[in-house]
């Protein structure tokens, strides 16, 4: 299966040459913030039940059998999750899929869908209709929304696009009708896939699933081609440190007390720490962001978020 490499610019990544150990070294500069990323090689990997998923240097064998049976479906469902892997309740999804022919498999680390300014992931249930609808009542639908204002966003082959919508519309407007919500199909520039919105409740979420699955007659080997994509490309799972300078007022809104250094650890799966040989009352401090190098690029957009968020807020020093 060849995966989809769809490329985002955070900044423009630099060769150096190797280190002493023969790695090759990457420098990303950004336009306004300095920052050095360094990658050491690791293999790639996805995220899968513990009892199955691949680890380091794991063989081929240990993981080869499951993924041969998720491929044959014979149902897909392909939904974005807001939050970070750390978020997916992945041990209600396995007991979910035990006792039937369910599986499924999440985005892997370091792995974040490119086309959402919300760094989203995403998971892919395979098996029969009943068991996939079962297994997708434990995925969290857009958990930072209240019950009636969620956001479920389905991904679908751009083949499948006009069977969704039927004539004139007529099949999209049927579904909403039936969901007692409003359902939008819209394509993605630069992918083989197109993006199903529906908002209002976990049961109009499950209704609308329920239709795609019934959908997808004719259309198997265009979910396949799909299943395995890496947004980002192959290298985004290979372990990256990253130092950001930030002002000491920006400093204090990511570490404080009431910084945001937990959220964004749990969400992202990154370590963050400041400097620890600079002097605290310092006017710039450097933050060391840690991890995948994928989880590194979504962390430091959250951080980018915190420092615009400073930059508009009357009374606040700029960095």
């Amino acid at each position: 299966m060849k995966p989809t490499h769809n490329k985002v610019a955070v900044g423009h990544v630099h060769r150096h040459g190797t280190n002493h150990c023969g790695h090759e070294r990457l420098t990303l500069v950004l336009a306004c913030i300095s920052a050095i990323i360094i990658v050491s090689p690791a293999p790639l990997s996805f995220s899968a039940p513990a009892s199955v998923a691949r680890s380091a240097g794991a063989p081929t064998s240990a993981y080869e059998p499951y993924i041969k049976s998720f491929l044959a479906g014979p149902k897909f469902l392909k939904v974005l999750v807001t939050n970070g892997v750390a978020d997916i309740d992945i041990k209600g999804l396995t007991i979910a899929c035990q006792g039937s022919q369910t599986k499924f498999v999440a985005a892997p680390r370091g792995q974040w869908y490119p086309h959402d300014g919300r760094m989203k992931k995403w998971i892919t249930i395979a098996g029969e209709t009943e068991g996939v609808l079962e297994a997708f009542s434990q995925v969290p639908i857009d958990s930072e929304s209240p019950e009636g204002n969620k956001t479920a966003v389905f991904l679908v082959p751009r083949t499948m696009e006009p069977a969704l919508i039927g004539k004139g519309g007529e099949k999209a407007d049927a579904i909403s009708k039936k969901a007692g919500a409003r359902v939008s199909i819209r394509r993605v520039r630069s992918s083989s896939e197109s993006k199903v919105f529906v908002k209002g409740t976990t049961k109009t979420a499950r209704t609308v699933a329920e239709w795609i699955l019934a959908e997808q007659e004719g259309f198997h080997n265009d979910f396949k081609d799909d299943l395995d994509s890496h947004y980002l490309g192959p290298n985004m799972n290979k372990p990256a440190t990253i130092f950001v300078k930030l002002s000491s007022s920006v400093a204090n809104r990511v570490i404080g007390k009431a910084g945001s250094t937990a959220k964004i650890t749990r969400i992202y799966g990154v370590s963050l720490e400041m400097d620890s040989g600079r002097d605290k009352n310092a006017e710039e401090q450097i933050l060391r962001i840690s991890g995948l190098l994928g989880d590194v690029h979504a962390a430091h957009r959250a951080v980018e978020n915190i420092i615009a968020t400073s930059d508009s807020t009357p009374g606040e020093s700029k960095g």
